[in-house]
């Protein structure tokens, strides 16, 4: 039944009961509480769209908001509004609403409507019961209302619901019982109502990114007067699709859908505003053609690629600031072309998430600072296609393709459970529009109902299991969200339900598209069961003395284990691996009165427990602190002592009870002398026969039903025997699990989450009586190694003691100072301006990227310069850039060139933010000729100068240089200088000879030395000057002058013909942002030549040890774990670089790594923590020469080589394995004297190190950032 008989009726009864026409002025607090919000609101087509979408104007469109809730809880209320997006009409009285009704319907298991607002159109009545909103006079002068674009109709306030999962819950139009009133109608002519053709677009809520129920904290929205819903301060900026739609009387098949701002954030354009973006699209190939990209944008010009269905833009505005954008500003617009044969429906169009992104800030200078990207909030739209026929194309449906899957699950049951299935969507291929079926289930549980699900929209029909049915609404075909649920089966397992597998089938499926066409051909449907488990009752075990104390946190849970034997004293902390690739600690024992304290961490939930274990034939068994992942169980091997002669037993053991157990194939191998003597024929834990075959010596078993079995928490898997010798040497022989051979198996064949924990015998030395009753221990020397070795790892499954891993290819080769591999060197050619000289700098550049270089120029106080920054190379080319050159005091900026020469563009200059840009205007790359100018900088020298180098460099962590696609271009930034020579004078000399004399203070604490002569009847006299500016930096360029050649001047009176450089290597953290450690630097000297006064020539060593350094590199600037851990760091002399003949840098070996990381992948994780405890207990049982490193080596072919001859032994140290044991003496100070050159040999690695560093990997899982500060948390500092 209608919630209403007629609108017309309910509109004329509004009229009638007025005393007067329109006499009452209703209150207008609602209409303009709702302005407010329209100042606001989600404008998801602008003007240009809508003049496009020519058709659009033929009709009233009011569309529904899709808003992405990307956190929730229960109780949250999202506020989704409801909007004009297309206007019609313009004559109040023929064309103004007077009156509306409008309903909507959504998913009530998921939502409650709390909330329903005001109406731009009149005062308004709203019944949640009925989620509908009715207005029954628009305004007090009689005339109906005009509403405009973007204007509110209404909104509604939906509370989550408990239980609420992700996807995406549609809010449709109630399309048969909305009705907007022109004029109602009636009177003495009985005049027939007048309703106006409204378009209804349909809108949506998404909860999160789909998938399971959130239950974490998330910020809730609230309503006020003064504030839109849904834009609280601090949200994400949103970019909506719009929604649009196709009809065959629009005169056109181009269809036009904005891009929209429809959450603006930000209100500083430096920090927050949008300096670049990029983004793409995906849609329906088969139905729409993409003809049209706009090619400007909110944002500035952009650059579009229709083939790559994108579009770019690289710089927002030409001050250099970001952009702000306002709601409802369009970020692009898409034209589509409806395709021949296209058929009605809804045909989403999607962003590309992977590549759609918004640039704050690009990053990268020689601070590689990150980029910034803001954080976007992207909501799909869709054109739906409503006409019946299609251009060129008849009413014949096109039958679709593709394939998608409807899963029933497979889920664990107890008997008296009622159980729940989701029959989920895999894949977004078809299309349906209704379905009908039986499911089967298998005797033994019942069947309770089905619930309708949120995968197509529609109601379930449930005559019983044996027909239930769904049609979408409008009968239209429908696109369901991957893992959306089609529908929900319930059912109620018995009390008396036997153990088993019950399988719950399709059965006689039949599924049609909009035209009822047969698709189930298209829909793999996939059956599921219920697995009822067997109940296990408990047992008690016979357990040692056991001390436990346990701490937790939300963040983080903590474990220590202590357990006492008669004589020895051990708390265990190693790491294992489980199949499902989880962790687990666990460590050897000390036996004999030693006692050894270790903290194990474990991460957020996995369950720490202590086990204890019972003692067999004589021998003691230690007992062992284990962490078993909560999906998981343990299957231990103990460790136990025993004496020569002796027979033990080992009995493997359980550890949890979360998963079952069908059977199991695998070996347990031991190590000689130790002998072998069988093995148990019964599984008390899984009630099963085991097999054994000496032959391939595997174990094996399978349960006689075929079912799990949950075992009891420390229930025997098997019990194995092993023998002593009498000359058994003392020490410790390992049992371990052929983590290759070993698959243990569910009922369905599939692989169970075992972890598999080693054991080990642990032979006592011998001990003898004397005459006088007091006994010796004779201490024999055992061979055999005390741990476990480096176990080979198979997919799935993982040994306890495993610490086999491989670090990514390390690239590692002569770097220069601001290049990578591959280096081709230059020296470009120099001009004059202005009567200023420009110095000639050998320069190196990669073969892949280009140069900008600021050169370096000569002038005099008062004087103007001209430095024209030119191209080095032409390997790439560029499209704009936007950056910083900075200057020194007292030089003075005077100007830029306006245009770009070598990229033909216009430049402009912002000289409040000192900020330079220019961009092509094609909007595409120009690959520049090499020696042509940037552009061109002016500066002037004030008269009162002093004499020096004065810099004028990049910001390079400000400058960004892209291409046409927006991506950074990789360009060398070379700072440059002005060189501020000293004033000379000249006196005449006595009989005709001249002389020219330098006599100047250098500035900032520089030296400067003047040397002058007179030449006797008519010779010259050159001064010589080495000026060393700001703290010790000398310019070089020229050779000796003879004399009797007239009058000349050299600045340069020395230079370098060879040098004697000695270095060594040092260790780093990645996080260490002091610079590199002047101790490498051992010795460099110079070996240089004079020219004197009289032109003779004199040469001298200098040494330049002290003033050789790094420039300001620090590790953390080098550093990135693409790169590995091998670098080569150059060498300056003041800010100049050094450099070999070749012009080659001289560079010093730094070996940089992540703290805590062992096994030098640059990433810490529990393996680390189980190679460096390998380790210590290596060292602890006497093991020669222990190694932690144990990956590949290749990453240092060639360092040797290089390195030699400055490196005294470089080739008998093993500087990886060096590196590993400097980051994992993760308790040392750092920072200490010494600590980035002490050697493996005088650290202590021990269990100490192995815990923080699994405290550092659990504190990092549970949301703490991965760097020195949690550190400093995990070590107390």
């Amino acid at each position: 039944m209608k919630r209403i008989l007629s609108a017309v009726t309910s509109l004329t009864m509004g009229i009638s009961i007025l005393t007067s026409a329109f006499a009452v002025p209703f209150s207008t607090y609602a209409v303009s509480e709702a302005s407010s919000f329209a100042e606001q609101s989600v404008i998801t087509a602008n003007d240009k769209v809508a003049a496009k979408n020519a058709s659009s104007a033929d009709a009233l469109q009011w569309s529904i908001d899709n808003v992405k809730q990307a956190s929730y809880k229960a109780g949250d209320v999202i506020y989704v509004d409801v909007f004009v997006t297309n206007a019609w009409g313009t004559d109040p009285d023929k064309e103004g609403i007077r009156g509306l009704q409008a309903f909507i319907d959504y998913d009530k298991s998921a939502f409650e409507l709390v909330e329903i607002g005001e109406s731009c159109y009149g005062a308004t009545e709203s019944s949640i019961a009925s989620a509908g909103i009715t207005v029954t006079l628009s305004n007090s002068t009689g005339l109906g209302t005009i509403a405009e674009k973007g204007d509110t109709v209404t909104y509604f306030g939906f509370k989550v619901k408990s239980g609420a999962k992700d996807g995406t819950y549609p809010i449709t139009w109630v399309k048969d019982d909305t009705v907007v009133t022109i004029h109602p109608g009636g009177g003495d002519d009985n005049v027939p109502p007048t309703l106006a053709d409204v378009d209804l677009v349909d809108g949506s809520i998404i909860l999160g990114d789909g998938g399971s129920v959130v239950t974490t904290t998330a910020k809730t929205t609230t309503k006020a007067t003064t504030t839109k819903p849904n834009t609280p301060v601090g949200a994400k900026l949103q970019w909506s699709i719009g929604n649009e739609k196709y009809t065959d009387d629009m005169g056109s098949d181009i269809v036009y859908v904005p891009v929209n701002v429809t959450r603006a954030w930000g209100t500083d354009p430096d920090t927050q505003g949008i300096r670049g973006l990029q983004g793409s699209i995906s849609y329906d190939e088969t139905a729409l053609e993409l003809v049209e990209i706009s090619a400007s944008s909110c944002y500035g010009n952009a650059m579009v690629n229709l083939d790559e269905k994108m579009f770019i833009t690289t710089f927002s505005n030409a001050s250099g600031l970001g952009t702000i954008a306002k709601q409802g500003d369009e970020v692009t617009y898409f034209g589509f072309k409806i395709k021949s044969g296209a058929k009605p429906g809804v045909y989403p169009i999607k962003w590309d998430t992977s590549y759609t992104s918004a640039t704050i800030h690009p990053g990268g200078g020689d601070d590689n600072v990150p980029p910034t990207l803001a954080e976007l909030d992207l909501v799909d739209g869709s054109i739906e296609i409503v006409s019946s026929v299609t251009p060129g194309v008849t009413t014949t449906a096109v039958t679709q393709s593709g394939e998608i899957g409807w899963v029933i699950p497979t889920v664990t049951a107890k008997p008296g459970d009622t159980v729940t299935m989701d029959v989920t969507v895999d894949g977004t291929d078809v299309a349906v529009a209704g379905y009908e079926g039986a499911i089967a289930h298998a005797a033994g549980v019942d069947y309770a109902g089905v619930a309708s699900g949120d995968a197509y929209g529609a109601e379930m029909i449930d005559n019983g299991e044996k027909l239930l049915a769904f049609a979408t609404p409008d009968g239209l075909n429908k696109i369901a969200a991957e893992k959306a649920t089609v529908f929900t089966l319930t059912y109620n397992v018995p009390d008396d339900c036997k153990a088993g597998k019950y399988p719950i089938t399709w059965e006689n499926a039949f599924i049609v598209d909009e035209n009822g066409n047969d698709i189930t051909s298209l829909i793999n449907l996939i059956d599921g069961a219920i697995i009822i488990e067997d109940v296990v009752t408990t047992a008690s075990q016979p357990i040692v003395t056991t001390t436990t104390v346990a701490t937790s946190s939300a963040a983080d849970t903590s474990t220590t284990a202590a357990t006492t034997t008669k004589d020895s004293s051990t708390t265990t902390a190693a790491t294992t691996v489980s199949q499902s690739g989880s962790t687990a600690t666990v460590t050897a024992t000390t036996p004999q009165n030693s006692s050894t304290t270790t903290a194990a961490k474990t991460t957020s939930g996995v369950v720490s427990t202590t086990t204890a274990a019972t003692t067999s034939n004589g021998g003691s068994t230690t007992t062992t602190g284990i962490v078993i992942p909560a999906d998981a169980i343990g299957w231990i091997i103990p460790t136990v002592t025993a004496a020569h002669g002796q027979t033990v037993s080992m009995n493997v053991y359980v550890k949890g009870n979360a998963v079952g157990v069908a059977g199991m194939e695998g070996a347990v191998n031991w190590t000689s002398p130790i002998g072998f003597s069988g093995i148990s024929d019964r599984s008390e834990a899984y009630d099963a026969d085991v097999i054994y075959n000496p032959e391939e010596n595997l174990i094996a078993f399978g349960r006689a039903n075929g079912l799990n079995k949950i075992a009891e928490d420390g229930s025997y898997v098997f019990t194995l025997t092993y023998t002593v010798p009498e000359d058994c040497a003392s020490g410790k022989y390992p049992i371990t699990w052929d983590t290759a051979n070993t698959f243990i198996s569910d009922e369905n064949g599939n692989k169970v989450p075992v972890v598999l924990v080693d054991g080990a015998i642990i032979v006592t030395p011998k001990t003898t009586t004397q005459q006088d009753g007091s006994t010796t221990t004779v201490a024999t020397t055992s061979s055999v190694v005390s741990t476990t070795t480096a176990a080979t790892t198979t997919p799935d499954v993982v040994s306890s003691t495993t610490a086999a891993t491989t670090t990514p290819s390390v690239v590692s080769s002569t770097t220069a100072a601001t290049t990578t591999p591959g280096v081709v060197s230059t020296t470009p050619a120099a001009t004059t301006s202005q009567g200023g000289s420009v110095t000639t700098t050998a320069i190196s550049i990669p073969t892949d990227t280009i140069g900008w270089v600021i050169p370096t120029v000569t002038a005099v106080p008062g004087q103007t310069v001209t430095m024209n920054v030119y191209v080095k190379g032409s390997s790439v080319g560029v499209a704009g850039m936007e950056g910083i050159i900075n200057w020194t005091s007292p030089i003075g900026f005077s100007g830029i060139s306006d245009r770009s020469e070598a990229y033909d563009a216009d430049v402009v200059y912002n000289p409040e933010e000192n900020i330079i840009a220019f961009g092509r205007n094609s909007g595409l790359n120009k690959i520049a000729e090499d020696g042509s100018y940037v552009f061109t900088l002016t500066y002037t020298v004030p008269e009162d100068c002093e004499s020096g180098i004065y810099p004028v460099s990049w910001d390079s962590a400000k400058t960004y240089i892209s291409d046409e696609n927006g991506n950074k271009v990789p360009v060398v930034l070379i700072d440059g200088a002005i060189i501020v020579s000293p004033k000379t004078t000249t006196a005449t000399t006595p009989q005709g000879g001249s002389t020219t004399t330098v006599t100047e203070t250098t500035p900032q604490g520089g030296s400067t030395t003047t040397a002058s002569a007179t030449t006797p009847q008519g010779g010259s006299t050159t001064t010589v000057t080495v000026t060393t500016p700001q703290g010790g930096s000398t310019t070089t360029t020229t050779g000796p002058v003879s004399p009797g050649t007239g009058t000349a001047t050299s600045m340069i009176g020395f230079f370098a013909i060879d040098s004697e450089i000695e270095t060594t290597y040092g260790f780093y953290f990645s996080h260490d942002t002091n610079e590199f450690n002047k101790g490498q630097i051992i010795k460099v000297i110079a070996h240089c030549t004079f020219q004197k006064e009289d032109g003779t020539i004199e040469e001298s060593d200098v040494d330049l040890t002290a003033d050789i350094g790094f420039n300001g590199q620090t590790p953390y600037s080098m550093f990135k774990k693409s790169l590995g851990n091998v670098y080569e760091v150059p060498l300056y002399y003041g800010d100049e670089p050094l450099t070999y003949e070749d012009g080659s840098p001289v560079t010093v070996l730094a070996l940089i790594g992540v703290k805590g990381d062992a096994d030098l992948n640059n990433t810490v994780d529990a393996i680390d923590a189980s190679n460096v405890l390998t380790y210590y207990a290596q060292k602890q049982t006497g093991v020669e020469s222990p190694v932690l490193y144990q990956g590949p080596t290749d990453v240092l072919k060639g360092v040797n080589e290089k390195f030699g001859n400055v490196i005294k032994g470089l080739d008998q140290v093993d500087v990886l394995d060096e590196l590993a044991c400097f980051l994992a003496d993760v308790d040392v100070d750092e920072y200490s004297a010494d600590n980035w050159k002490t050697h493996k040999g005088n650290r202590a690695i021990d269990a100490i190190d192995a815990s923080n560093i699994l405290s550092f990997y659990a504190k990092v899982q549970t949301g703490s950032p991965a760097d020195s500060a949690t550190w400093d948390e995990v070590l107390g500092r």
